[in-house]
């Protein structure tokens, strides 16, 4: 009996001393599978901006949309917005991706000597509080050139190559990105009856590349709009478009441009549902495809662009319903849809190992006990002979 109790006993202690190992690697096993599947490809949450005011730019920064971008202007009549989105910016802290394009050359004819110089006065000016830089807006269509700019490859290089070392030199952190926003996807539209503009910018950007343009760059940006619903085939055409362009330059995509209009009926991709739709759509797929941004076209309808109705705002500055749904999307997620109650709390710090030690000491104690008493009981019997044994003699 001895022997079977010290058993017990020893039993007990290694149990006592292993399960809070055990349970700590479950719980470690557990924490890392979580954490393994809250995991998500994270992107830059941006939005394109013609004009903003103090409310508009607080919301965007309390709501997880911290970027915005805008091109920097000089002299023109747009100066004023840019300066406005700029100081509005560097007030709440949101980071901004500034264009070097058309606007900041004024829409003036310009020699390479002016375009250098327009880059030195942005960096000088500006620099500090532009975290990104893209050089030119979409070089593949003809309403874009101008100046020393017309079209060819060469000349976009040109732009990117004496650009890049002025960003550079005075800001090395700051992000430079190449090709100006190519479009990933426009129907079967194009230069020619047989070349849609994705194929010719395709062409573009490995003429580009031949040209050594991915050295004065850090990542390449793209337009992707779907020229109606989002349907499948788009999705494809994006999808495969992208692989595309990421295997002729081999760096990183951002999507600077992309969106929906929210009026224009009949059409059925036109009305605020139909925006709202496409972004709960567009989103998870380029974070699914590895896009580094994605900006939405626009923050708010432009008087300029009558016909325009991609804003988050109307042109009165009344917030549309896919504002709410921008926001909502960058609310905490996880890769897969979460059941109810799948949110674990603290393992209890009475855990099921020591329910089973008590139970077990219980056992112990009952056994001794019972152990005790049967010895008892036999000494008092063999008393009791003992006594009956005397009496007889």
């Amino acid at each position: 009996m001895h022997r079977i109790v010290l058993r017990l006993l020893a039993f007990l202690v290694i149990l006592l001393m292993g399960m809070p190992i055990l349970q700590s690697s479950v719980i470690a096993q557990n924490t890392q599978a979580n954490s393994t599947q809250a995991t998500v490809p994270t992107m830059i949450n941006g939005v394109v901006c013609h004009q903003l005011n103090a409310q508009q730019a607080q919301l965007l920064t309390s709501n997880g949309v911290d970027w915005v971008s805008a091109d920097i202007s000089f002299g023109g009549y747009d100066e004023s917005n840019w300066n406005t989105i700029y100081n509005l910016a560097q007030t709440y802290h949101l980071k901004v991706l500034g264009i070097l394009d058309t606007w900041t050359m004024n829409f003036t004819t310009f020699t390479l000597p002016q375009w250098i110089a327009a880059v030195n006065q942005s960096v000088t000016q500006y620099g500090s509080g532009i975290s990104a830089w893209e050089i030119w807006n979409e070089p593949c269509f003809t309403q874009n050139y101008l100046g020393v700019f017309q079209g060819l490859p060469s000349q976009y290089v040109e732009l990117m190559s004496t650009a890049y070392p002025i960003i550079k030199a005075a800001y090395p952190n700051a992000i430079v990105l190449g090709l100006g926003g190519l479009p990933l996807y426009t129907s079967i539209e194009g230069p020619s009856n047989n070349t849609t503009w994705v194929q010719y910018s395709l062409n573009f950007t490995q003429q580009v590349v031949a040209l050594g343009g991915m050295n004065y760059c850090d990542a390449i940006s793209l337009h992707a709009y779907p020229y109606g619903s989002l349907t499948n085939y788009v999705k494809q055409n994006w999808s495969q478009s992208l692989s595309q362009y990421e295997a002729i330059t081999g760096k990183d995509v951002w999507i600077t441009e992309t969106g929906q209009e929210s009026v224009g009926e009949p059409t059925p991709w036109s009305n605020t549902k139909e925006q709202s739709n496409y972004m709960i759509a567009s989103y998870p797929l380029f974070r699914s495809l590895g896009v580094k941004a994605y900006f939405w076209y626009e923050l708010q309808d432009n008087n300029s662009f009558t016909d325009y109705t991609f804003g988050l705002y109307n042109v009165k500055g009344t917030a549309k319903p896919t504002l709410g749904t921008y926001f909502s999307l960058l609310l905490p997620t996880q890769t897969s849809s979460p059941s109810p109650n799948t949110t674990s709390s603290p393992t209890p710090e009475f855990p099921t190992f020591i329910a089973v030690a008590i139970v077990l000491i219980v056992a112990i104690a009952g056994i001794l006990s019972y152990k005790k008493k049967r010895m008892s009981y036999s000494h008092h019997t063999e008393l009791k002979t003992e006594k009956l044994d005397n009496l007889e003699d």
